[in-house]
């Protein structure tokens, strides 16, 4: 989408007549950034899960922005790409990564999400960022909490 502002004002010049004249300026912004994403860093793109987490819950946002301003151009939505794989979670289109489902052991091992992160100017312009979930947090958790039972 391109956005155009007109500015319009008069000059007055005098030579020994008097002349007047309008003076137009015309700035057209258009979609030319993409969205940078804020968190999780691309090289520190690792979000924990928490095993204790239910279905609904939230495991983490990713925050994404764009410089295009306030207006379509810089309004960002993201969507999880290729989520042929991993069925636990999900990403909404505000970047809140949620449990779809109650976790178990099965579900914790080496896997990585893409998010699509997209501006909705013309022609739209994206990001794919990937997130990887960690294959320690089950194994983990699951000896803390033995050690606080014994």
């Amino acid at each position: 989408m391109t956005k155009n502002l007109n500015f319009i004002f008069s000059t007055l010049a005098q030579d020994g007549q008097t002349d007047r004249t309008n003076v137009v300026i015309k700035i057209i912004d258009e979609n030319d950034n993409q969205p940078t994403v804020e968190y999780p860093l691309p090289n520190r793109d690792i979000v924990w899960v928490n095993p204790e987490l239910r279905t609904g819950q939230l495991v983490a946002k990713i925050k994404a922005t764009d410089l295009d301003g306030s207006d379509k151009n810089g309004e960002v939505v993201m969507s999880m790409q290729d989520a042929s794989e991993i069925d636990f979670v999900n990403v909404d289109q505000f970047g809140e990564i949620l449990v779809q489902r109650d976790l178990t052991e099965n579900d914790f091992g080496r896997y990585s999400i893409s998010v699509r992160i997209m501006d909705q100017g013309e022609p739209a312009k994206s990001i794919l960022l990937r997130v990887r979930l960690p294959d320690r947090v089950f194994s983990t958790y699951k000896k803390t909490k033995i050690k606080k039972i014994c």
